[in-house]
Formats: C-alpha cells, sequence, structure tokens
C-alpha cells in the first residue's frame, strides 16, 4: 500500500485488510465476510499475526481480551463499518475516506458494559466519572444491581455495601486505574491486574503493550473503479475473492466450532507464532487444542463433504441427534449409558449436529449441557438446533415420552435474572423430579429457595390449586402470596420477573386453630399432597 495512504482508482477499498471476528453468530459472520471479500478484503477464522481488524459482538471473549493486551496495531470495530463502508463505495465517492469510516465505528472501550461506583465522595469527581463512561459506550448506574458487570472502588480500605454485594454476586471490582487505562488503551483490560486490594504501583502491570508489533494498516482516501473495463475487471475479481472465502470459511469450520466451544482458550495458528508473542504459550494453546479436538472427534473436512445421515432408530429417543457438551467424562458416560440404547443419535461435532437438522427435517437436533452451564460459554449454533439441559433426559424418562423442550422450560437453559434479588420463595404442591428440579432452578435463576414456610418468606409458589389447609392459612395470616406454578414458567420463558396479578390463587380467611401451628415444611407438604391424591 502506497505509504500515504491513497490508491489508485482501480483497487477495492478493503485491499489489505484482514479481518477476524469474535462474538458474531453464523450468519452475520457469513454475510460480513461475504461483503468485504467483495471490496477485497480477506476473512481469517483465526487472530493471526497478518489479522489488521476485529469486527466485535462482545468485549467479553478471549479474542477481545488478546488484542487488548498484545495487539494495539489491529483496530477493533463493530460489524456496522462493513456495511458502511460498503455503502459509501457504491455511492461512487471519487474520494473515499476509509480513515473516517473505520474512526467513526471503533468500538468503545466500555461498549456493552454497565458501571457503578463506590467510595468516591466528590461530587465533581463522580460526575466527571458518569460522563465518562457514557461518551465511552458504557452505561452508568448509581445504583448496583445483579446486571451491573463492573464496580469501581475508590481505594482499598472501602468495604461498603456495595463491595460486598459485588463479591457476592461475582461483579468485576476493579480500581479507578482500571478505568484510566482502558481508557488510553480504548479498550476494556484484563480486570484481575486492577483489584482495589492492589497498591496504585502495582495496579495493570503487564495490562496492555505500549508499542505495536508492526505498524497498524491504515486506510486512507481511496478512490474506486471509474471505467466500464476496470468496473468488469473488478467484479469478476470480487467472484473470485467470494469463492475463495467460502472455501476458506469451510475448511476452517471444524477449528471455527471448537474455537467457540472452548471459550477459555484461544486458537493459535502455529505457522505464525508472533500472533502470540510468546512461543512457549502458543505451543501449549496449539497443543491442547489439538489434543482437545482429537478427544472429540471433529469431522475432517472430507467428512463434511457428505452430510451424514442419522438412521431413525426405536425408542424413547428415536430420531433425536443429540450432541453433550460441557460434561465431564464420567457424566457423558452416563449420559450416553442412557440415552444411545433408548434410540438417540450422538454427534460428535457441532458441524454434524447441524449437518443432521438440515439434512432431515423429521431430526431433532439437541445441543445438551449441563443445566447449570452459563450459556455465555455456549457454540453457536442455528435456530434448527435446540438447546437442551441433562433435565430434558430425567424429565422425558420419568414421563415416558421424549418431552418438546419449547413447551417444557425446565428442560431448557435456565435464564439468569437480574431483578429477583432479595426474594425468598418457598415451593408447595410438587413431588419427584419436579421439586427437586425447581428448587435448584430458582437458586440458579437468581431467587433465594426456601425450604420450610416463614414469615420471612417472600411468595409461594404452589404447583396445584388444592393446598393444605394450614398452609394455605399460614400464608394467607402472614400475608404471603401464593402463584401457581404457571407464573414461574411465565417468568422463565419471558427472561424478566413477570407481574404475579394473572397467577395469585385465593386464599381462605385464617383459621386462628391452624394458622397459629408451626410453619408446614415444604417438602413434607409436597409428599402429603402426593399421598392425598394417590
Amino acid at each position: 500500500m502506497p505509504p500515504d495512504g491513497h490508491r489508485s482508482s482501480g483497487q477495492a477499498p478493503f485491499q489489505g485488510v484482514v479481518l477476524c471476528c469474535t462474538a458474531l453468530t453464523p450468519d452475520v459472520r457469513t454475510k460480513l465476510a461475504e461483503t468485504a471479500a467483495q471490496m477485497g478484503a480477506l476473512t481469517k477464522l483465526d487472530l493471526t499475526a497478518d489479522v489488521t481488524h476485529l469486527i466485535v459482538g462482545s468485549i467479553t471473549t478471549p479474542k477481545y481480551r488478546y488484542v487488548a493486551k498484545d495487539r494495539p496495531d489491529i483496530a477493533v470495530l463493530s460489524p456496522a463499518w462493513v456495511e458502511a463502508v460498503r455503502v459509501a463505495w457504491m455511492e461512487g465517492d471519487d474520494d473515499l475516506d476509509l480513515e473516517a469510516i473505520e474512526n467513526e465505528h471503533r468500538l468503545p472501550p466500555f461498549f456493552g458494559l454497565q458501571i457503578s461506583i463506590t467510595g468516591f465522595e466528590e461530587m465533581e469527581q463522580r460526575s466527571n466519572i458518569e460522563r465518562t463512561v457514557a461518551s465511552n459506550g458504557g452505561t452508568y448506574s448509581g445504583d448496583m444491581t445483579r446486571s451491573t458487570t463492573h464496580l469501581l472502588v475508590a481505594d482499598a480500605s472501602v468495604k461498603s455495601a456495595k463491595y460486598i454485594h459485588a463479591r457476592q454476586w461475582g461483579i468485576n471490582t476493579v480500581s479507578l486505574k482500571w478505568f484510566e487505562d482502558s481508557i488510553i488503551r480504548g479498550m476494556a483490560l484484563d480486570e484481575s491486574l486492577y483489584a482495589p486490594e492492589l497498591p496504585r504501583e502495582q495496579q495493570g502491570l503487564g495490562a496492555f503493550r505500549q508499542s505495536p508489533l508492526r505498524e497498524r494498516t491504515v486506510l486512507g482516501k481511496r478512490g474506486r473503479p471509474t471505467t466500464a473495463l476496470e468496473s468488469k475487471s473488478h467484479e469478476g475479481s470480487s467472484r473470485r475473492k467470494l469463492r475463495k472465502a467460502t472455501s476458506l470459511r469451510l475448511e476452517g469450520q471444524s477449528q471455527d466450532f471448537w474455537q467457540e466451544i472452548s471459550a477459555k482458550d484461544v486458537q493459535v495458528d502455529t505457522s505464525v507464532v508472533d500472533a502470540w508473542g510468546d512461543e512457549t504459550r502458543a505451543s501449549e494453546l496449539a497443543s491442547e487444542s489439538a489434543r482437545r479436538t482429537s478427544t472429540h472427534n471433529t469431522l475432517s473436512i472430507n467428512q463434511l463433504e457428505k452430510p451424514p445421515v442419522f438412521a431413525h432408530s426405536e425408542g424413547l429417543f428415536g430420531g433425536h441427534c443429540i450432541l453433550p457438551f460441557g460434561f465431564d467424562e464420567s457424566k457423558l458416560k452416563a449420559i450416553k449409558k442412557y440415552i444411545e440404547p433408548n434410540g438417540a443419535a450422538i454427534a460428535s461435532s457441532v458441524e454434524e449436529l447441524i449437518a443432521a437438522s438440515e439434512s432431515d427435517s423429521s431430526t431433532c437436533a439437541y445441543l445438551l449441557m449441563p443445566h447449570d452451564y452459563p450459556s455465555t460459554d455456549l457454540p453457536r449454533v442455528p435456530s434448527s438446533v435446540c438447546l437442551i439441559t441433562e433435565w430434558w433426559i430425567e424429565r422425558s424418562i420419568q414421563g415416558k415420552r421424549a418431552l418438546d423442550p419449547s413447551e417444557d422450560v425446565l428442560s431448557r437453559p435456565l435464564p439468569r435474572l437480574s431483578d429477583c434479588s432479595g426474594t425468598t420463595i418457598c415451593i408447595t404442591g410438587f413431588t419427584g423430579v419436579d421439586y427437586r428440579q425447581i428448587a435448584q432452578a430458582l437458586t440458579i435463576i437468581g431467587f433465594s429457595y426456601q425450604d420450610k414456610l416463614l414469615p420471612s418468606t417472600s411468595l409461594l409458589i404452589s404447583g396445584s390449586t388444592e393446598m393444605r389447609k394450614e398452609k394455605a392459612y399460614y400464608a394467607a395470616k402472614h400475608q404471603i402470596p401464593v402463584v401457581s406454578a404457571d407464573w414461574l414458567w411465565s417468568t422463565m420463558r419471558a427472561g424478566r420477573r413477570k407481574p404475579m396479578d394473572k397467577f395469585l390463587i385465593k386464599l381462605s380467611k385464617p383459621d386462628p386453630e391452624s394458622s397459629n401451628k408451626e410453619s408446614p415444611s415444604s417438602g413434607n407438604s409436597a409428599r402429603d399432597e402426593s399421598s392425598a391424591q394417590k
């Protein structure tokens, strides 16, 4: 590229650009790669040394964190940047200022973050932090909730209620220096290096590289084809680049999906070690990646050329193609022991699961995960693949039929709610698997589960409209609202706490004799109600 950033009119705007993406859905990533290829760019699945631009959907991924620490030569942009350049280029601007478009779409350092503060007494400083957060892509909140991502702590002596709750809730607690350094770097830095308890001179050591490994690719003002011949030549070149990009995506699909699965590791191109700046670590990561890929039998490109066809076996899980993910070896062995003899086909990779879902509409393709697994660490799958947990297996075996996860919310991954802190829930009218799973689910969702009904209980969920008189009178006496199980199902489906009005169960007036009895245990009442129904 010429040193002044200008190119001849026959050159595409992205010539010399090498893209890499993170935290984008497969369809968005594919469309972006195709559009970029038409403008002369290459798209890499892995973060190699020749990558010039990283397109980001979330700033919490390993690729983003690595670039923030070691690759100041890479521009970090929002997905809208590619489309913005395409629109400007198609409009025929003879003086296309790509650098200005790039600057406009740079991802701000606090993109998607919700930040609160504690220990800052001066109003002017608090106001300055609030303005800085907003101007750098974040959301400032004076109150801290479970949806808060970062709590800025003034100094190590601060042990406020906010700080204590942040540690309990797993919210990042960081010093003011993290805030300042992230703005200087232009990216959110590793929070673990900025613990408020560390002396200021030790905070942020090694957090980011000051000088780049190589000079960053700068997109300047570039022309576009001006003659019909040049345009025709460019169109043919774009088609060839598009075919090449498609081929590259196919060849790297297996590795790319495994990278999505393994959220804690970053794929390494071992032929370009300086992409990581640490040859030893690169070798270790590459070996670990190869071992895992081998262990999980990821399909080769030759195997993927012809999608696998799964025979529909008889049995409870016949017609179901299942890929277990996130289980240790012992649990995985137990899962296979139950589902394979019952007719399920076990996929060996995400690609195989997707191929099964697309090749036969009668095949149910399920990604099976632990019920307490964080959904943010899951591989990207299309809508044709359904997410389920191991509870689906247990519930289906109990019901003697393969449940439809779209109808049974306890078979699906559990949501994490931000508006249920301080709500204590007791349950009644549930038995067996339902009783145990609901009790666990309430805690995972974010409520506090209480085995015994007490005056301090916030809410009682009933699996039946016919409650024991003692428990109904006790709830009425202590003004504890009682709702049907439908309230919980509705809340889980919506991913937020639903109003209780439509789900309230009308209670009888308190009976002095019954309501003065000791608080009835939730567990015992469930069994008693079950016996009464029998």
